[in-house]
């Protein structure tokens, strides 16, 4: 449920918005793309952050932290200025995503049979990418629309919402004993 309300309410407004937030900053239209791959860059560093807070945080807190990095990216793109506080929420990308896909992928193998694994990995693909995203971008495109000349407002609102998610996962999903104890788990962190 968490991951399906992320997409909805916080993840697709990036891919919208953040080019014209760079542009209005004075990046020339060429350069967005180039400016924005700090962002994909920064998930390899991500992917080798994932196995240490896993093995120390576990699962629960992993998976709140990606939360938390998209509160704060969007925050500090609501900021705006200065010109490096959109460069450290462009660099948070990795988190963001790796910190939430990753580990969503290693719950649901962790807690499904093997002959129900391949299934459910489905389910959770098809619930956040192919109905969570359609209506994120939905909505996203119409808060770009009301928004789009107020980034303080227009970031604010999936900042406030990404806290909202945290409280509620924080609030109603418990998972294990907050490490990475159980034996698949285990297994897994070890691989990454």
């Amino acid at each position: 449920m968490v991951s399906f309300l992320l997409a909805v309410l916080v993840v697709p407004l990036y891919s919208l918005a953040v080019p014209v937030l760079l542009e209005t900053m004075g990046v020339h239209e060429n350069w967005v793309p180039t400016v924005m791959l700090v962002g994909q860059v920064s998930e390899f560093p991500a992917l080798m952050l994932l196995a240490f807070c896993l093995k120390r945080l576990g699962l629960r807190v992993t998976f709140a932290l990606g939360i938390t990095a998209w509160a704060i990216r969007y925050g500090l793109f609501s900021a705006g200025t200065p010109w490096w506080l959109v460069i450290v929420g462009l660099a948070l990308h990795g988190v963001c995503h790796v910190f939430l896909v990753i580990v969503a992928q290693l719950y649901i193998d962790a807690n499904c049979r093997a002959d129900l694994r391949a299934s459910a990995q489905n389910l959770l693909s098809f619930v956040t990418l192919g109905i969570g995203m359609p209506l994120g971008a939905l909505l996203g495109g119409l808060l770009f629309e009301k928004f789009k000349h107020n980034f303080e407002i227009l970031f604010a609102i999936p900042s406030v919402a990404a806290l909202g998610l945290l409280l509620l996962f924080w609030k109603t999903v418990h998972i294990g004993g907050g490490h990475a104890t159980d034996a698949t788990t285990s297994e897994q962190v070890n691989s990454i």
